[in-house]
């Protein structure tokens, strides 16, 4: 049920108009404000934050709210983040995670009881909980459910989803900026491209008066569709740092691997991508780099090669129905902070992963913001 309205082309459109909207109207008059007032901020909470508002939306249809000037506290945020903490760490955390678990259902529980309210009042929805609802089936047994069972279901999935969405889209977010800020080549050549997607909108005469005059510009996911270079770059990123380090997966039937290991019945096999990464054999002695230049081809398309040892998505029937969301959202941020502002890490500032389930940085990524002259 989820893969059919993940790769709906109703859904795609939502995506792309979500993440535009809390673009222009959030993300980026926050940091025109920093960089007004010549704050210090971490750009790691901002996306964060980003990444929720944006999917807490595609999921409940709601206005979370979190990227308002005050940067509010958000329970339900944080409780995420110590449930995550604990399962990762475990010893003596117990207490931690029981007090999470309580505040995540009172807020998901709550969520689920209006979202009801609102389909029973008759209100039209769009938004991913209520085609869950009004489905009236259990996803699993194609059979109606008690409305108890309904509502863990519904409880389970709208986590699964506000924690893949907002956490992994975020800090690969978090290491892109991070990765530009010591490759301006790089930032230059995507700066570039994003130039060519004005020039051609001036040149076909669609910008319009009040877009010429804007401060800010802001991208859409359709014109961000064709640009080769910032994709190479936003899976080049990912290939380095994935959000996911680590996963899992065990043998359900004896199997013989591809390079003739025999894998018997039960077998736990941890794949780690991020060493992966940095295995020359795998991806070259350049796999340290940041080089996009590695997923295009010499007619410069992008290449179809490097997706054979790219599984930070997964792969085959298992590949990550969030795939072309991520996507959709990290290019609109990527493309509309980079033309409208200059992102420099703070002086002295140590950027490193933090030993978690999602590869977040330890210390966050403290910057400072600066608008960027006009580049029309």
């Amino acid at each position: 049920m989820a893969h059919t309205r993940f790769t709906s082309k109703t859904f795609r459109n939502n995506v792309a108009s979500v993440s535009h909207t809390i673009v222009q109207d959030a993300l980026l008059p926050l940091l025109s404000h920093a960089a007004k007032h010549d704050w210090v901020v971490d750009l790691e909470d901002i996306f964060l934050r980003f990444t929720y508002d944006s999917t807490f939306r595609v999921i409940f249809g709601g206005n979370s709210n979190n990227l308002s000037i005050e940067l509010p506290d958000n329970e339900l945020l944080k409780a995420i983040d110590d449930g995550t903490e604990a399962m990762c760490l475990k010893l003596g955390k117990e207490k931690k995670l029981i007090e999470a678990s309580k505040i995540i259902d009172k807020h998901l529980f709550g969520y689920i009881f209006s979202k009801r309210e609102e389909l029973n009042r008759g209100v039209e929805a769009n938004d991913l909980l209520a085609a869950y609802m009004t489905s009236h089936k259990n996803p699993t047994t194609s059979k109606p459910t008690s409305s108890t069972l309904d509502d863990k279901f519904l409880r389970d999935t709208a986590l699964t989803f506000l924690f893949a969405g907002r956490d992994s889209t975020g800090t690969a977010l978090t290491w892109f900026f991070w990765l530009i800020s010591k490759s301006p080549g790089v930032e230059e050549i995507i700066l570039q491209e994003l130039k060519e997607v004005l020039a051609s909108k001036h040149g076909s005469g669609d910008i319009g008066i009040d877009e010429k005059k804007a401060s800010l510009k802001v991208f859409n996911a359709e014109e961000l569709k064709g640009l080769v270079y910032l994709h190479a770059a936003l899976c080049e990123t990912l290939r380095l740092y994935p959000p996911l380090p680590m996963n899992r997966r065990i043998v359900v039937n004896e199997d013989v691997l591809p390079n003739g290991t025999v894998v018997k019945q039960g077998t736990k096999i941890l794949i780690s991508y991020y060493a992966m990464a940095r295995m020359e054999w795998v991806w070259g002695e350049d796999c340290h780099e940041l080089k996009p230049e590695r997923w295009i081809d010499e007619t410069g398309k992008l290449s179809p090669e490097p997706l054979t040892k790219f599984f930070t998505f997964n792969a085959g029937i298992r590949n990550c129905i969030g795939k072309d969301m991520a996507f959709t959202q990290m290019k609109v941020v990527v493309a509309s902070v980079m033309f409208n502002f200059e992102v420099g890490l703070l002086e002295g500032h140590v950027v490193k992963p933090k030993p978690s389930l999602v590869l977040h940085t330890k210390h966050g990524l403290k910057v400072r913001i600066k608008e960027r002259a006009s580049l029309i």
